[in-house]
């Protein structure tokens, strides 16, 4: 899945419930890395395509998509798209709902100041049974979410969410999420918004591949900021939208037995169009040892490493997206 369709996700589910509010109105995220050191692990050739995978899940849609129990490819609908639809000012429920394909949604808002319509400081509660928006898509489980931001002036709205048990499968990779993150979103104009997202206590995910198998854990402090733009098209394309996003943070792989910091050095670029970015740069620091992951094109990506932290890198190769998923 990629970002622009997670993006369009979080506009489907948090515009609904405040709507009708707002309508009578490239950095680094720079999160708190809680002062610990940059990594528990060294980076290593032996490590560095894990590192590079987590890092990529991080910092990509995978985020928001994996938390909300979204395993959609790129460019289809996302499989909350049915429930979130629905004008949450309007509910206080539970109401239960068909999704397009099979199975149902369930959601409750917790009126706390029994305004009528969602306002700051309501909760919404929204379960997922056996529910089918893609063919081939199921997903399960619930999500909560605290309105903490609704301003018509700068047509902004703010949630904090929580769930422990998210799971989404498809055919080709499944999804199961626990943990809390804010998150903020922010409609410049009627083509363009921004995303702000930060873990609270940790977020993970247990990520299934036909080639890989991880929990990939965004820590405390873990923030990324994306754009985006509906109208910009991709070179020599015909279809819209690009997604720009930068990230901070510590990021923790199973598989790797350790965490490492990882922070965007040029904007991720990834186009509507595209399953994999076109461009963009990162890099993974551990105890020692660091590594820096260069997208090439949406089909490779290049890898440097620099294993004893000297700041020269002492290996260079070039790996297939098809071969990190």
């Amino acid at each position: 899945m990629n970002a622009a369709s997670c993006r369009r996700l979080l506009r489907q589910w948090l515009v609904p419930g405040v709507l009708g509010v707002l309508l009578a109105a490239c950095g680094g995220g720079g999160g708190d890395d809680g002062g610990g050191p940059p990594g528990s692990i060294d980076v290593s050739a032996a490590n560095q395509d894990l590192l590079v995978r987590a890092g990529v899940i991080a910092i990509q849609g995978d985020v928001i998509g994996g938390a909300l129990g979204v395993a959609a490819s790129p460019g289809r609908a996302a499989p909350l798209a049915s429930g979130l639809r629905k004008r949450i000012a309007a509910l206080i429920g539970p109401e239960v709902e068909a999704c397009f394909v099979s199975g149902s949604t369930s959601s409750t808002l917790d009126d706390r100041d029994n305004s009528g319509a969602a306002t700051v400081g309501d909760v919404l509660t929204m379960t997922y049974n056996d529910c089918v928006e893609v063919a081939g898509e199921v997903t399960n489980g619930t999500f909560i979410a605290t309105y903490t931001q609704i301003n018509p002036a700068t047509l902004t709205i703010a949630a904090n969410v929580t769930t422990s048990d998210m799971s989404s499968v498809s055919s080709t990779r499944s999804v199961t999420a626990q943990g809390d993150f804010s998150l903020q979103l922010r409609f410049v104009s009627v083509t363009s918004e921004t995303l702000h997202l930060a873990v609270g206590q940790a977020l993970a995910m247990a990520v299934t591949t036909p080639r890989f198998s991880d929990t990939i854990t965004l820590r405390a402090g873990y923030t990324t900021d994306s754009v985006y733009d509906s109208t910009i098209l991709p070179p020599g394309g015909t279809v819209a939208g690009l997604t720009s996003t930068t990230a901070s943070g510590q990021v923790a792989s199973a598989n790797a037995a350790g965490y490492v910091t990882v922070r965007t050095l040029q904007p991720m670029l990834q186009y509507d169009v595209d399953a994999n970015p076109r461009s963009g740069q990162f890099e993974a620091v551990g105890k020692t040892g660091s590594l820096q992951a260069t997208v090439l094109s949406t089909t490779q990506v290049q890898i440097d490493l620099d294993a004893d932290g000297n700041g020269v890198f002492d290996a260079s190769k070039v790996v297939l997206w098809s071969d990190l998923f």
